[in-house]
C-alpha cells in the first residue's frame, strides 16, 4: 500500500508512452488496413479513433486502480457516468447534423473529461510518484503473458461472426449474433464477481490462502447456480421474444444454438472464476497459453464445421471451445490450491434447473404476459427445487435462515 502511488504512475505513464506509440505507428498505416479498420478512407476519423484507444487504455487503467483499491462504488460511478455522457454526447452530435467524424470527436471530447476527472480523484488514491524502472520490469513480467490472452479472448468473442461473414451471408450474422446475445446476458452475473474477486483474492494469497479459496468457491456457488436457472429458462423463453419482438427467421432454431452458447458461455464465466488463483500467484503464462490455444481450437472449428453446418456448429464450436478452456483452467489452477467447489450441491443445481427447464418447455408461452409469467413461475419453482432436492450445503441454509431471521427481527 506505501507504494500504491509509485505502482499507478509507473503504469500510467508506460502505458500511455506505449498506446501513444502504438498509435503513432498506426496513424501511418497503408490505405487498405485503414479502411479494413473503419470502413472508409477518412484519415480524420482514424485518427479520432486512434486518440479513443489510448483514453480507453488510462480510463481501464484508472477504473483498474479504484477496483483494486476496493473502492468499487467510486469505478462504478465513474464508469456509469463517463458511459452515460459518452452516449448522450455521441446521439446529441448526430441529432444536431453532425457527421460521423463529429460524433467520434463528441466521444473523444467526453473521454478526455473521464480521464482528467479520473486522474483526479486517482490521484488521491495513490499520489502521484516518480516511476519506477524495477517496478516496470516486475510489471512486464507479470503483465506480457497477458497481451495474447487479451488479444485471444476478443477472437473468442468476435472471431466465428467474420468467419460466419466470409462463408455464409450477413443475414446470418445477424441472426447469429442475436442469439449470442442474448446468451450473453449471463454476463451480468459474472461482471460484479470478475469485479470484486480479484481485490478479496489477490492480498489474501500470501497471508491467508484457505480463506482465498473460500471466496474462490463461493463465487464459483453463486455463478453455477444463477447459470442452471439460466439454461433452464432463457433458451425456452428465446423462441417467444423474438417471435414478438424479431421475426420467424430470427426464431428459427433460437432454442438449440441460446442454449449451445449460453452453456459454453457458463463455461467460460466458470473458467474466468477459477483462474483468479493464477492471477494471485502471478502464474499468467498459463492464463495465456490457454485462452490463445482458446482462441485456436475455436477458429479452426468454425472454418471447418460453418460452411457445411451453417451457424449451429458456431454455436457448437462455441461450447467446446470454452468447456476446454474451463478445464484446462480448472488443471492449472489445482496445480497450484486445492477448491472444494461443491460438486454435490452443484450437481443437485443442475437437476432443480433440468427440471425446470423441461416443465417450462411443456408450457411454451407465446404472449408477453406469459412469457412474463413463466419466467416469475420458473424461478420460484427452481428455488423450491434447490431446497427440496438439498442442493444447498448446511452453511448455506444456516446462512440464510440467520439472514431471514436478521431481516424479521428489524421489522419486529
Amino acid at each position: 500500500e506505501a507504494d500504491r502511488g509509485r505502482v499507478f504512475s509507473t503504469l500510467l505513464v508506460a502505458s500511455t508512452v506505449l498506446l501513444a506509440l502504438v498509435a503513432l505507428l498506426l496513424a501511418w498505416a497503408p490505405d487498405p488496413l485503414v479502411k479494413l479498420s473503419i470502413g472508409t478512407l477518412d484519415r480524420r476519423l482514424f485518427a479520432a479513433t486512434l486518440a479513443l484507444m489510448v483514453l480507453t487504455g488510462q480510463r481501464t487503467l484508472i477504473l483498474n486502480l479504484f477496483r483494486a483499491t476496493n473502492r468499487l462504488i467510486q469505478r462504478s460511478v465513474l464508469d456509469l457516468a463517463s458511459s452515460t455522457l459518452d452516449l448522450f454526447a455521441i446521439v446529441g452530435a448526430l441529432l444536431g447534423g453532425a457527421s460521423l467524424l463529429g460524433a467520434m470527436l463528441a466521444s473523444v471530447a467526453v473521454n478526455v473529461l473521464t480521464v482528467i476527472v479520473g486522474l483526479g480523484l486517482a490521484f488521491r488514491v495513490a499520489p502521484a510518484r516518480i516511476p519506477s524502472l524495477s517496478m516496470l520490469a516486475e510489471a512486464a513480467r507479470y503483465g506480457i503473458p497477458l497481451v495474447p490472452a487479451t488479444l485471444a479472448s476478443w477472437t473468442l468473442d468476435r472471431g466465428d461472426r467474420f468467419v460466419i461473414s466470409h462463408f455464409l451471408d450477413q443475414h446470418a450474422v445477424g441472426t447469429y449474433s442475436t442469439h449470442y446475445a442474448l446468451a450473453a446476458l449471463l454476463g451480468l452475473v459474472l461482471a460484479p464477481i470478475q469485479t470484486t474477486l480479484a481485490p478479496n483474492i489477490v492480498p489474501l494469497w500470501d497471508t491467508d490462502r484457505a480463506l482465498s479459496a473460500k471466496y474462490v468457491a463461493a463465487c464459483f456457488r453463486v455463478y453455477w447456480l444463477a447459470w442452471c436457472l439460466f439454461l433452464a429458462v432463457v433458451p425456452t423463453l428465446s423462441v417467444p421474444v423474438l417471435d414478438l419482438f424479431g421475426d420467424a427467421t430470427l426464431s428459427e432454431g433460437a432454442f438449440l444454438n441460446v442454449l449451445l452458447i449460453s452453456t459454453g458461455v457458463g463455461m467460460w464465466g466458470l473458467g474466468t472464476i477459477v483462474q483468479m488463483p493464477l492471477f494471485a500467484s502471478k502464474a499468467t503464462g498459463s492464463i495465456g497459453a490457454t485462452t490463445f490455444l482458446g482462441a485456436a481450437l475455436n477458429l479452426g472449428l468454425n472454418v471447418v464445421l460453418v460452411p457445411s453446418f451453417g451457424i449451429r456448429a458456431a454455436a457448437a464450436a462455441t461450447l467446446a471451445t470454452y468447456a476446454a478452456t474451463y478445464a484446462l483452467f480448472a488443471r492449472a489452477t489445482a496445480r497450484t490450491i486445492s477448491i472444494d467447489l461443491g460438486w454435490r450441491e452443484n450437481a443437485r443445481a443442475a437437476l432443480a434447473g433440468l427440471g425446470v427447464g423441461l416443465g417450462l418447455a411443456l408450457v411454451r408461452p407465446t404472449s408477453l404476459a406469459a412469457v412474463i409469467g413463466s419466467g416469475a413461475a420458473a424461478l420460484c419453482s427452481y428455488l423450491l427445487l434447490l431446497w427440496w432436492l438439498g442442493a444447498a450445503s448446511q452453511e448455506e441454509k444456516s446462512w440464510l435462515q440467520d439472514a431471514v431471521r436478521r431481516r424479521w427481527g428489524r421489522r419486529s
